[in-house]
């Protein structure tokens, strides 16, 4: 059993980074180039752009800089804020795969996706029976 989470930064309502940005600053660090990054990604460079002017604005900072005529170079403080990101998700992952090890779930015999029909209410009834009880707070 895994337990998922998508991981977002937001302020006031408003989302200042995720993973979407984060994956598009790593593409401009590792081809040096926001075309570079917007192919790997698969999307429009115009799109990109975007994404990353529209980024700039909400938080205020500068997140890259142009090298040459079609260079781009991630600024210092994004790439600290991509490292502070790329942390919290390893963080969180490591908290919840521990978690998952504990969860109170028992196997269900491997069951997995569609290839196995959801357990019945008498599968997890039975279950239950040999759980040891535990007082929950």
């Amino acid at each position: 059993m895994e337990i998922k989470f998508k991981l977002w930064i937001e302020q006031n309502g408003i989302t200042l980074f995720g993973h979407g940005l984060e994956e598009l600053l790593k593409g401009i660090d590792e081809y040096q180039s926001l075309f570079g990054a917007a192919r790997k990604l698969k999307m429009s460079y115009r799109a990109a752009w975007g994404k990353i002017k529209d980024a700039e604005k909400r938080t205020g900072i500068q997140l890259v800089v142009t090298n040459g005529r079609k260079g781009m170079l991630l600024t210092e403080n994004a790439r600290r804020i991509v490292m502070e990101f790329e942390n919290m998700e390893n963080n969180i992952n490591q908290l919840l795969h521990d978690c998952s090890n504990s969860f109170p779930i028992p196997d269900l015999g491997g069951m997995q996706n569609e290839s196995h029909p959801l357990p019945t209410s008498k599968m997890l009834e039975h279950s239950r029976l040999h759980m040891p009880h535990r007082a929950y707070a």
